[in-house]
């Protein structure tokens, strides 16, 4: 929850954030992506909230081993805002109560150079409301 100055009120944030592609690359056999994640507001769909999230991950072509990628041969066909619950366990391994996290869901294509085959990743990016900022 946070509270909406266009509402004057404090409201929900919406089911599924916005997001936006900020940056990607491929370094060093590293693909890198960075989306913005926005919250709104449920009612009226100002935007309260808002916190740029990173995925990174090694990556080789699966079918050479190589690692001959360059950000220009990236293709990023999905992105999509998600939300949902998680539980977690404490460090005493009891359960907590389940914790809101909003994100994205995307789908990244790499073209290699070497073979000219098509790798796909598929990853995810959550965090809690906590992490984000006001916008």
């Amino acid at each position: 929850m946070a509270r909406c100055p266009e509402c004057n009120k404090f409201v929900s944030f919406g089911e599924e954030p916005s997001v936006e592609i900020e940056g990607y690359d491929y370094d060093d056999g590293v693909v890198n992506i960075q989306v913005n994640v926005i919250l709104e507001c449920e009612e009226c769909g100002r935007e309260l909230k808002e916190a740029t999230l990173e995925y990174e991950e090694e990556h080789q072509c699966e079918f050479c081993s190589d690692d001959e990628f360059d950000s220009k041969f990236i293709d990023i066909t999905k992105v999509e805002g998600k939300s949902g619950y998680m539980r977690l366990d404490d460090h005493n391994g009891k359960r907590k109560s389940p914790i809101k996290f909003f994100g994205c869901s995307f789908t990244i294509n790499l073209f290699c150079r070497k073979c000219n085959q098509k790798s796909i990743i598929e990853g995810q990016i959550d965090a809690e409301p906590k992490d984000f900022e006001e916008c």
